[in-house]
């Protein structure tokens, strides 16, 4: 790394909003060779805090290369929600340039749509098989600290959900015994391909913290924690607050129409009345 790097780095790390303001208000090319001149973790830094719609034109400019180190370094989430918004060419061209479970876990992200479970998930839940033993379930935890939260999943051949078992209870386990022997079989779940609403109203939140996400052949893909569900109940009651209004409207615009015909209706028959009445004081 050169030392001009080393200095752009400090500095991105030291002054990250403003590093992020700039990269909202510079030229697309400008913007791409700035993040291209920047350690690629602080580079995912700065792209973290920007807005998405800069973030992701400053990402398209940058090389395959480059940019695939920065989407290395984002969070997987974040990561799929910039590759949405790049050109097809583009995003296919910088995940190519990933390495092979960097752009699978892209994969799987981008392969729903923003409605849908599976673009919610974090794919770097552990999980392990359930001939594993606790002791060898504890390394791989140690292994990958940066998805483990909650609980560890227990997985047989071609990745099929069977068992959970909470990183409590992981650590009090004897260390010799077999994970399927202390794990919770059948953990609920919900499918990648469900709805938002479905996935808040699912009654496995009352129980657990985090939720297992299959996809249709039932492989485990990954979970939705419990801090992304609050986001999405939150996001889902902002969207039925939004629509009240216009259902309140219509309901009065409905109401309005219907006493309004009833006034007509009651003056049409008043008038008519009348008018009887005249003819029948001329006769």
């Amino acid at each position: 790394m050169t030392p001009s790097a080393r200095l752009a780095g400090a500095l991105a790390r030291s002054h990250a909003a403003e590093a992020a303001r700039f990269l909202e208000t510079a030229e697309q090319q400008e913007g791409a060779d700035w993040l291209s001149e920047l350690p690629a973790a602080d580079a995912a830094g700065v792209i973290a805090r920007a807005v998405p719609v800069a973030a992701a034109r400053a990402l398209g400019g940058m090389e395959p290369l480059a940019a695939a180190a920065v989407v290395e370094s984002l969070e997987p989430r974040a990561a799929a929600a910039l590759i949405r918004r790049l050109p097809q060419d583009v995003s296919a061209a910088i995940v190519a340039a990933l390495p092979t479970r960097a752009a699978n876990r892209i994969d799987q992200l981008t392969a729903y749509g923003p409605d849908q479970a599976g673009s919610h998930l974090d794919p770097r839940a552990p999980a392990v098989k359930p001939e594993a033993t606790v002791e060898q379930a504890l390394e791989l935890v140690r292994r990958a600290a940066e998805g483990a939260l909650n609980y560890v999943y227990v997985v047989r051949e071609e990745q099929r959900l069977c068992g959970v078992l909470s990183m409590r209870e992981l650590m009090l386990a004897d260390p010799s015994v077999t994970v399927d022997s202390v794990m919770v079989p059948n953990p609920y779940s919900v499918q990648a391909s469900d709805p938002i609403a479905a996935v808040v109203r699912h009654p496995g939140w009352r129980r657990a913290h985090a939720m297992p996400v299959l996809d249709e052949d039932g492989h485990f893909l990954g979970v939705i924690r419990h801090s992304r569900f609050r986001a999405l109940e939150s996001e889902l009651g902002e969207a039925r607050q939004a629509a009240a209004p216009q259902d309140t409207s219509a309901a009065l615009a409905e109401l309005f129409w219907l006493g309004s015909a009833s006034l007509m209706r009651l003056g049409e028959a008043a008038l008519f009345g009348r008018q009887s009445h005249e003819r029948g004081d001329e006769r």
